[in-house]
């Protein structure tokens, strides 16, 4: 199996895992609106592990939390629109908004004009540093 098959295989079992304790929370009602970018936004998810993930990668940065700006919109981790769309060549694909979103915050995906500032930070310093995503993901992959 290759490593972006990995990838996906990996990102599928994490987002089922994030299905259930989201169902979890719900039914405890300890919190009001919980959504999986893994589920509705996997076309973008899917082409940034097809695109960046089988480059040779060595180190790997996790993120968190992700945003409302950032990866809830796009589905790629860190993902401020612009960058996702301009420096991750990100193809945007229409994206529906999750029944349990919190009404302030529809998905609008790769139209979102706000912009993600931890993603636009982190993929700008990627850019000074590698000059290019090729370059950028022979050295570290971002999850």
């Amino acid at each position: 199996m290759s490593t972006v098959q990995h990838l996906k295989q990996a990102a599928r079992r994490l987002s089922s895992v994030c299905d259930k304790a989201i169902t979890n929370l719900e039914k405890a009602e300890a919190v009001a609106h919980a959504t999986n970018p893994l589920d509705y936004a996997w076309p973008h998810h899917e082409q940034f592990i097809e695109q960046w993930g089988g480059l040779g990668a060595t180190t790997l940065l996790l993120g968190m939390n992700p945003g409302p700006w950032g990866m809830a919109q796009t589905g790629v981790p860190f993902g401020a629109t612009h960058v996702a769309r301009d420096f991750l060549r990100i193809k945007a694909k229409e994206l529906t908004t999750p029944s349990n979103a919190h009404p302030k915050r529809p998905i609008v995906g790769m139209g979102l004009e706000r912009q993600e500032v931890s993603g636009t930070r982190l993929w700008n310093l990627m850019e000074d540093l590698y000059g290019s995503p090729e370059a950028t993901f022979a050295h570290l992959f971002v999850v």
